[in-house]
């Protein structure tokens, strides 16, 4: 079934190479044209560490040390074939250097979308770098799952996505239907707030990366059919790929004692589906994506079950002159079959694999609801701008023998100021919490189980300065 079901999918791609293939009448008699964009995006930020002893808390850290950021890029166009080179350059106190000399290792080097583009009259052939966008929500996209992210940063309003080594295929047969697939040819990891080896080796676990071999059949694949009309958008999806959470396969388990694990991502199917439409003022989307795992038995602790992941929102503008914004989202994880009772498994396998298995990737819970927001104040025409997003989750079903939990929150204030076009200052702060109530005690912090307490150590204020410029030159 999973072979069927990935070779379907891939099917399209030679499909779509064959059309790729075909000779364009109109194409030899449009005139060439040529196109140069040069930009650029510099960014210092200072981060000041929140907490009762901030002043005597180290910037240690992706998110708390300050940092200058370039990214700068080339775009070039010439008839129907297209390049893009853009680039990311940090320069940062390294913590980690020789204390003699921390300036040599203080800068970093990243690429972003690197890619070269082919598009002949209703088709378009990509090779390279790049970030793809699938769902039509905001920020939280259950159907976005082609690229990693760098979940050690949480700066701005846009995901942070890890540019992928892909090909690319795009097919618009008419108006309103476009088909796009993807592939993959080698897996890349998600960058993780944290180190899971030292944590699993400081609980005692013998702890191990399994080696990525990067073998041809480890290709991530993919599909997406869009239909767009007057009335509303829709798109369903499939990709073939791998779970971005490590998986721990556990050997040699005593109790007590401990056991040898090697963390390793598994293979998923992935089917997605979203729609998106127009009433009025109100723009409203729905966004879904089921993950299929290779574990069909909710007794079975050594794989994660199958999960559905939802999107349910919409955004206004109002006030004068539309000056002001408001997005409101829904959010949702259902995990069929999930054991919540406590863990009293007699055998050591059982007893790690219930352990650690779902909680590794955060998943301590058979249903997690949640709402977020995105709101924007603009004023003096736009020179100053407000914005006030966040994100609030409760978990239910879950097992609560080791405390009560009353949900998680993500708080991100800023103001904008903008004295000359393209030149910002902006003030704001990065606030994570989640909160427990253990038996007999008060209600605390959970900073080292919740997905989103953890980042609570790393909270902090922020003063940024930035400035973007464009270049452009046609003929």
């Amino acid at each position: 079934m999973k072979r069927f079901l990935c070779a379907a999918t891939i099917a399209v791609l030679p499909l779509c190479g064959f059309a790729f293939g075909q000779d364009s009448a109109s194409d030899e008699a449009s005139p060439k044209t040529f196109s140069l964009n040069l930009g650029g995006d510099h960014e210092f930020i200072y981060r000041l560490p929140v907490g009762t002893e901030s002043w005597d808390t180290g910037y240690d850290g992706e998110m708390k040390t300050p940092r200058f950021r370039n990214e700068v890029g080339i775009d070039v166009k010439e008839g129907q074939v297209v390049l893009a080179s853009h680039w990311q350059i940090d320069s940062f106190l390294n913590l980690n250097a020789n204390p003699t000399d921390q300036w040599s290792t203080s800068t970093r080097v990243r690429n972003l979308e690197n890619y070269l583009a082919w598009n002949p009259d209703v088709f378009r052939l990509a090779f390279g770098y790049q970030i793809y966008s699938w769902g039509v929500a905001d920020g939280r996209n259950p159907t976005d799952n082609l690229n990693p992210r760098d979940y050690t940063t949480m700066e701005g309003n846009k995901d942070h996505k890890i540019p992928i080594l892909s090909a690319s295929a795009n097919w618009y047969p008419t108006e309103e239907i476009s088909v796009e697939s993807v592939l993959v040819p080698q897996v890349v990891n998600s960058i993780l707030p944290l180190d899971y080896q030292a944590r699993l080796n400081s609980y005692g676990f013998a702890t191990t990366y399994a080696s990525v071999e990067n073998k041809p059949g480890d290709f991530i694949g993919g599909a997406k059919v869009n239909y767009r009309s007057q009335a509303a958008d829709f798109s369903v999806s499939y990709l073939y790929d791998w779970d971005q959470m490590y998986t721990p396969v556990i050997s040699n388990a005593i109790l007590p004692g401990g056991a040898d694990i090697e963390l390793e991502r598994k293979r998923v199917h992935r089917f997605g589906a979203d729609a998106k439409t127009t009433i009025d003022r109100f723009g409203l989307w729905a966004e879904g994506c089921y993950t299929l795992t290779g574990n069909h038995n909710a007794a079975d602790y050594s794989e994660r079950l199958s999960r559905l992941d939802y999107t349910l929102g919409g955004d206004f503008s109002y006030g004068p002159q539309d000056d002001y914004y408001l997005n409101l989202q829904y959010t949702g994880t259902i995990i069929p079959g999930f054991d919540s009772s406590k863990n009293t498994e007699s055998v050591a396998q059982t007893y790690y694999e219930k352990m650690l298995v779902a909680s590794l990737a955060g998943e301590r819970e058979a249903i997690v609801q949640g709402i977020t927001w995105n709101a924007h104040w603009n004023f003096l025409d736009s020179r100053v701008v407000l914005t006030f997003t966040g994100a609030f989750s409760m978990p239910f079903n879950y097992d609560d023998s080791s405390g009560t939990r009353y949900g998680s929150l993500l708080l991100k204030p800023e103001i904008d100021f903008m004295p000359v076009d393209s030149f910002h200052i902006t003030a704001g702060a990065i606030l994570n919490y989640a909160w427990i109530k253990k038996a007999g005690e008060h209600v605390t912090l959970d900073t080292t189980q919740d997905s989103l307490g953890i980042y609570t150590p790393f909270n902090h204020f922020f003063v940024a300065v930035s400035y973007k410029w464009n270049f452009a030159q046609n003929k």
